[in-house]
């Protein structure tokens, strides 16, 4: 059976003290910059606090979930306790505008690019990379998001002049192009129960189109793959690599 138990109202006190109640007043000016310090609160609630053994009981929360406890223990936020469904359909909205930076890891020959998949195991795969936080440069936004995904110092390889820019929807993304990382190489996320498994993909079977994203790809091992917006970088990745 798995764990159902709440985490207390003391844990939760000292998740708020953390992450919340000492941010500076400018980052409370707004639900969406306020959302994103409880998301990090909740990474840290599910990768670090229920790790510890003597958590083991603790019930594992979506986001959401995670945020109406807070709502009701941060003074002030009581009140927006039942207008949580709204404020977190226009956070997920908002988190669609922000921008995304991250890597096409190259090996040495440039003939195959990692991916990354998420946690579960139906999840698409795609290219390591994630939301550029306030005061952060693109560069160091990628250089991040690959530590944190795949364990991975790419600030060494990563040349600022090498990059593939995309609009996706409302979301402007830009991938640095890394190459030199051979295949060998042993990948450990930084964040728990975020990235499932890692796989080097030949860049020339990548789908190149939405049609060809659409249909299945199957490895060398018979096992059926679906991508996440994979295909608006191969074809000039391929132009970058000849």
């Amino acid at each position: 059976m798995p764990p159902q138990q709440l985490p207390s109202a003391e844990l939760l006190e000292e998740i708020c003290v953390r992450f919340i109640l000492t941010l500076p007043a400018t980052e409370l000016e707004s639900f969406e910059r306020l959302l994103f310090s409880i998301e990090q609160a909740w990474w840290h609630y599910e990768d670090h606090v229920r790790e510890k053994p003597e958590n083991v009981a603790l019930k594992s929360l979506t986001l959401k979930e995670f945020t109406g406890l807070i709502f009701e223990k941060v003074p002030g936020l009581e009140p927006f306790r039942r207008s949580l469904e709204e404020i977190y359909d226009k956070f997920n909205k908002y988190k669609r505008t922000v921008p995304v930076r991250g890597a096409i890891v190259l090996t040495p020959d440039m003939t195959k690019c990692l991916l990354v998949r998420g946690y579960k195991k139906d999840a698409g795969w795609g290219f390591p990379r994630g939301k550029l936080s306030k005061d952060e440069t693109d560069a160091q936004c990628a250089v991040r998001e690959v530590l944190e995904e795949t364990g991975l110092d790419i600030a060494g390889l990563l040349g600022e002049g090498d990059y593939i820019d995309a609009q996706l929807g409302d979301q402007d993304t830009r991938l640095f192009i890394v190459q030199g990382v051979p295949e060998t190489t042993h990948f450990a996320p930084h964040v728990r129960y975020e990235i499932g498994a890692f796989g080097w993909y030949l860049v020339d079977h990548l789908p190149a189109s939405y049609d060809e994203s659409k249909q299945a790809f199957v490895n060398e091992q018979g096992g059926r793959h679906r991508f996440f917006n994979v295909w608006p970088y191969i074809k000039p990745l391929r132009a970058w690599i000849k």
